[in-house]
């Protein structure tokens, strides 16, 4: 299993995450057996699992996942009152994931709070800050706003870039961002870990992810992970699918 990376520290391996957004547990389970016979070169493959199949019964996948020594990335995107963060957070340390997202919209006592409640544990789970979901552009963003009187809308851009440089200040681990804020991130940010969701592959169909981008520039402006979910878990053939997304990255 790899070496865990303490809380500050950049990890310069390239990683996967398969997007596992199913509502059966088997069939997730078949998928990360198929994936994971792909020779993967130097790049760590790793799944995400988000809420849909938490509640279907995902938690023992976790475990198996884990077993294997393969990385966990739950993607519940935690916003509550601190309290129940900070214990929701406890127990995604306990069920051994390797990463979480939260809001950073749930503002520094929620994160703060959340930080200390993972200090006693000796690897815990890295904390991703969510600023504004890859299926919002600038113009469903204004949307939302346009429905209260400010003297000026809130640009998603400027909204992004202050989310960062609190997530930074309040200790969080990494952001999950659209590749279009890699780099500002990481200026912001140039030590903390960055996971890319909005990839499509050259070719395929961006369907509800409104800021997309290539694996490949992904990577080259600054992302340590990256997450692939359709392109490869709807593929006829999805072993083919991630052989053909490796091959291209190790080109």
């Amino acid at each position: 299993m790899p070496e865990a990376i303490k809380p500050g520290q950049q990890d310069d391996t390239k990683k996967i995450f398969i997007a596992l957004d199913f509502d059966s547990v088997a069939r997730a389970k078949a998928l990360v057996a198929q994936l994971s016979t792909v020779p993967m070169g130097q790049i760590e493959l790793g799944f995400k699992i988000g809420s849909e199949l938490v509640l279907a019964g995902g938690q023992e996948l976790i475990r198996e996942i884990r077993s294997n020594g393969q990385e966990v990335f739950l993607d519940c995107k935690f916003y509550d009152i601190p309290n129940t963060v900070s214990k929701t957070a406890k127990a995604a340390a306990n069920l051994g994931v390797n990463y979480f997202t939260l809001h950073l919209s749930g503002g520094r006592e929620m994160i703060e709070s959340t930080r200390e409640a993972l200090a006693n544990f000796s690897d815990p789970p890295k904390i991703l800050g969510v600023t504004a979901l890859t299926s919002f552009d600038q113009n469903s963003w204004s949307e939302i706003w346009s429905t209260y009187e400010v003297a000026k809308p809130l640009s998603l851009a400027g909204v992004i870039e202050s989310l960062v440089k609190n997530g930074v200040s309040w200790g969080v681990d990494g952001f999950i961002c659209s590749p279009f804020e890699i780099e500002s991130t990481r200026k912001i940010a140039p030590e903390l870990e960055i996971v890319t969701p909005g990839i499509r592959p050259p070719g395929a169909e961006s369907g509800d992810q409104k800021r997309v981008m290539t694996p490949m520039e992904a990577f080259n402006l600054g992302a340590n992970a990256i997450v692939v979910g359709r392109p490869i878990t709807l593929a006829t053939d999805p072993i083919l699918a991630l052989s053909s997304l490796i091959s291209v990255l190790q080109n």
